[in-house]
């Protein structure tokens, strides 16, 4: 299909969507009695629903708003989905981040419009990550991770550095909570840089707030256990995973679909070229300003996708 007749199908179907859906703001409750809102839109039509919950990416947050993603959530409520936007609490690296999501998608179940078995996953970035924990424990009918996934632990390892040198000034203090005083590769990097290790902390101490690390240091000493890369062989829901050619973080994911696929896992792959971290979102730009050719594409993937794993599953 060509870019201009998919863009005009789109924008019929968004602007379709917002005079049909049923809206209704919430606030889900935790494990641990704490609330977060959430959005949930239904279809035209009687129910039981399928259903799409859509977990964001970013560890700085993005709360669900009317403009973020809503091509895709336009779309898919044209489609027949109920669409469910979440806002988990980011405070966590995984384990209460994951309970917030798991506390979502129970509550999405329990909902008497939706049914139950046909809820798959939307994601992107650290979303991604999110859902692929969710779906090593709980079983949704499929999961479509529309960014690279935010691997941690290769983060760290990194020899460079560059991907998210925010995380980098924080995990230096990871690094000193898990080991103590200051690390070889730290004492290495200084000397390289003419800097001293009293200067280096103090400029630690300035710059990242010390309970925040605290907090996200004792779960990184056993992050590792649960990421995705471990969990995989508990993973059963089809997964995809559309990610950029130029999206940093790709390595992890597609990793993770050829351990998935050896297993004989439903994972299929697709990378896009030309485009980074956020394409599949109508986040990227051509040169002439228009959303990206690839994002088109990417849609007309997770939509199928959805349709044959969530919307009308084999008996």
């Amino acid at each position: 299909m060509k870019k201009l007749s998919l863009l005009a199908l789109v924008t019929v179907m968004a602007d379709s969507a917002a005079f049909a859906e049923q809206v209704e703001y919430l606030f889900v409750e935790s494990y641990d009695g704490a609330h977060f809102k959430c959005e949930l839109r239904l279809p035209v039509g009687e129910g039981p629903h399928p259903a799409l919950m859509y977990i964001h990416g970013g560890r700085g947050g993005q709360p669900p708003g009317p403009n973020y993603a809503r091509y895709v959530r336009s779309y898919m409520l044209a489609d027949g989905y109920a669409y469910f936007d979440i806002d988990y609490r980011r405070y966590s690296i995984g384990t209460g981040d994951l309970e917030d999501v798991v506390a979502c998608y129970r509550y999405l179940q329990s909902r008497p419009e939706i049914d139950p078995n046909r809820v798959g996953i939307i994601a992107d970035s650290y979303g991604g990550y999110l859902a692929l924990l969710l779906a090593s424990k709980e079983r949704p009918a499929a999961v479509v991770a529309c960014a690279g996934l935010v691997d941690l632990i290769g983060l760290w390892y990194d020899p460079a550095r560059k991907l998210a040198p925010r995380v980098y000034r924080n995990w230096d203090w990871f690094e000193k909570l898990l080991h103590g005083g200051m690390t070889i590769r730290e004492e290495s990097d200084l000397l390289a840089t003419g800097q001293s290790v009293e200067t280096e902390e103090q400029r630690l101490a300035d710059e990242c707030p010390q309970g925040l690390a605290f907090q996200w240091g004792a779960e990184l000493a056993h992050y590792e256990k649960i990421a995705p890369l471990e969990q995989y062989e508990h993973i059963e829901s089809p997964l995809l995973y559309i990610v950029g050619s130029e999206d940093g973080f790709k390595d992890a994911g597609k990793e993770l679909i050829m351990k998935l696929q050896a297993i004989d896992r439903v994972a299929e792959y697709s990378e896009h070229p030309g485009v980074g971290h956020s394409f599949a979102f109508g986040l990227e730009r051509d040169e002439q300003g228009d959303i990206h050719e690839e994002f088109y594409r990417a849609l007309h993937l997770m939509t199928g996708f959805f349709r044959r794993w969530v919307k009308s599953p084999a008996p």
